[in-house]
């Protein structure tokens, strides 16, 4: 059905451009009344993708309103997979009509870096949320380090000049995730993520610095679990694979 639509509206491209551009504008309001009623289709996610290639090409695409369009439906459905996949690509089409300009590029993903500290804030189960700051914090770690000279226009990005400080920042917040919900396997996955993934570990000066904050880890859990263990009479069964994921990483570093 969407192929068909698609068939029809291109046949308009060759004959009169004005009228394709408003043809496409209507279809992209269409489709976003569709979203509204069906959020999880991915054939209408797509469709409206192939909306603004087609005017991309004719150089009429407006990626500020088509961003206020997603934030407005991830408001409404703060954890729809499909609508964060949505806005990564339009962000990514927003830093390319930035030409370069690495202070706009840079302002773009401290807003995103925000944004998902906002929803996480609001819904530590947010897993798109987490995931999607995985993209942004050596990204914007890249940003900074690659222009140094821009971060006089950014003050408070003093965090992002050093992994080991973005790591402290997001262990509090992943504390304060996994007190509000031991059961989420959003905020587990994140705690992986940051406890073992070469950006953050490859910034400590040796082994014994990253061993001593798994081994801080190790205690957060610990007693996490003990607490869990007063309230149900047994062990959490996420503290207890941390645990051990933990035991692991130290393992491994004695090799």
């Amino acid at each position: 059905m969407w192929n068909y639509r698609r068939e029809i509206l291109s046949r308009y491209k060759s004959e009169d451009l004005k009228i394709y551009e408003n043809l496409l504008n209507q279809d992209l309001k269409f489709v976003l009344s569709q979203l509204k009623k069906f959020p999880k289709c991915y054939w209408i996610w797509n469709h409206r993708t192939w909306l603004l290639f087609e005017l991309v090409k004719i150089e009429k695409v407006n990626w500020e309103f088509e961003f206020a369009v997603v934030s407005k439906l991830l408001d409404l459905d703060q954890r729809n997979f499909h609508g964060w996949h949505y806005r990564r690509f339009v962000v990514e089409n927003m830093e390319l009509a930035c030409k370069g300009d690495l202070s706009k590029i840079l302002k773009i993903n401290l807003d995103e870096f925000n944004y998902t500290t906002l929803k996480i804030q609001k819904d530590f189960s947010n897993f798109s949320a987490w995931h999607n700051r995985t993209k942004l914090i050596p990204k914007i770690y890249n940003l900074i380090h690659d222009n140094e000279d821009i971060l006089m226009r950014f003050p408070g990005t003093d965090m992002f000049q050093d992994p080991k400080l973005i790591m402290n920042n997001d262990l509090e917040m992943i504390k304060t995730g996994m007190y509000m919900s031991p059961e989420d396997t959003s905020v587990w996955s994140y705690y992986s993520w940051i406890v073992s993934d070469e950006f953050f570990t490859k910034a400590f000066n040796n082994k014994e610095e990253y061993l001593e904050v798994l081994n801080e880890q190790e205690e957060v859990i610990s007693e996490l679990n003990e607490m869990e263990k007063e309230d149900t009479g047994k062990d959490n069964v996420r503290c207890v694979k941390f645990i051990k994921y933990i035991e692991t990483l130290k393992a491994e570093l004695q090799e």
